[in-house]
């Protein structure tokens, strides 16, 4: 059976539907919470300087607001932008705005993660509070390493010499999303057969490292931090002057060293993964 819908009704209908559909129905975002970790290195923060203009460029009218889940550096460096999450979301919502995408400048969905997740889930019970939705680490899926690998294996394509291997040095941690780096690993090993990941808290180790490229006879490599921003980590566990840093170590073991001086978030192929994950985010509150 077919029905004819007189012309003159269809606005009517429509008001109609609108009604009765849910008031979040036609959200969309107001607003985007970067949440790093924090730094005393000026040549880093001026990272997460960029990383704010990239994403107020993918975004142009939603502000953006940075928070440094680092209690200690909170307090070592004081500025505007390094307040605690729970904080800039309690001035995001004085200020009037209703839906809150977060991008967490993480690598891995480890304790920090763990944080910020607690802080939204507190910010979010209390009345009034407005939606939230939290975007996902750098490495939490399999298709985000295998594009972190490629793109530190271009962004190096220049620069790297014959035979010389590319070692991702990560932070580690003994949460248990520390399985990411192993994980990290078979996506380097797909990307290039001399790319290697180590850790500097975790697992593998530095010593695991340098056995397998012992092994593998490696003569030269290039040390690359896993980690957003090459702060205080990069400059001196990694490519610092003291004998157990990584480039001291792996040079006393016959192997020429080199150190990458940017983090990730330097590497436009790698910051377009964590900005895909924004984008993800704001879809859930769009």
């Amino acid at each position: 059976m077919f029905f004819r819908i007189n012309r003159t009704l269809i606005p009517v209908l429509l008001l109609s539907l609108l009604l009765v559909l849910p008031t979040g129905a036609f959200a969309a975002a107001d607003s985007i919470l970067l949440v790093v970790f924090g730094s005393s290195e000026p040549s880093a923060r001026a990272v997460y300087a960029e990383v704010q203009k990239q994403i107020e460029a993918a975004h142009p009218g939603l502000p953006v607001y940075t928070a440094w889940t680092s209690a200690h550096l909170r307090g070592t460096v004081k500025k505007e932008s390094s307040e605690a999450p729970e904080a800039v979301l309690e001035t995001m919502k004085a200020k009037g705005l209703k839906d809150i995408a977060v991008l967490p400048l993480l690598v891995i969905p480890g304790f920090e993660y763990n944080e910020i997740v607690a802080a939204m889930q507190a910010f979010s019970a209390a009345p009034g509070a407005p939606k939230t939705s939290l975007a996902q680490p750098l490495l939490t899926l399999p298709e985000d390493m295998e594009a972190v690998a490629a793109a530190v294996r271009d962004g190096l394509a220049a620069s790297r010499t014959r035979g010389e291997a590319i070692v991702l040095v990560g932070h580690g941690t003994h949460h248990p999303a520390v399985v990411a780096y192993p994980a990290m690993q078979y996506f380097c090993t797909a990307a290039d057969a001399r790319m290697y990941v180590g850790t500097i808290e975790g697992r593998p180790t530095r010593d695991e490292a340098l056995a397998v490229l012992k092994k593998d006879k490696i003569a030269a490599a290039c040390l690359v931090p896993l980690l957003a921003i090459a702060g205080d980590h990069a400059k001196n566990d990694i490519g610092g002057d003291e004998p157990d840093s990584w480039k001291n170590v792996f040079t006393a073991a016959g192997i020429k060293t080199r150190v990458q001086s940017a983090g990730l978030a330097q590497n436009p192929k790698v910051l377009a993964v964590w900005l895909a994950h924004l984008d993800a985010a704001l879809a859930e509150l769009n």
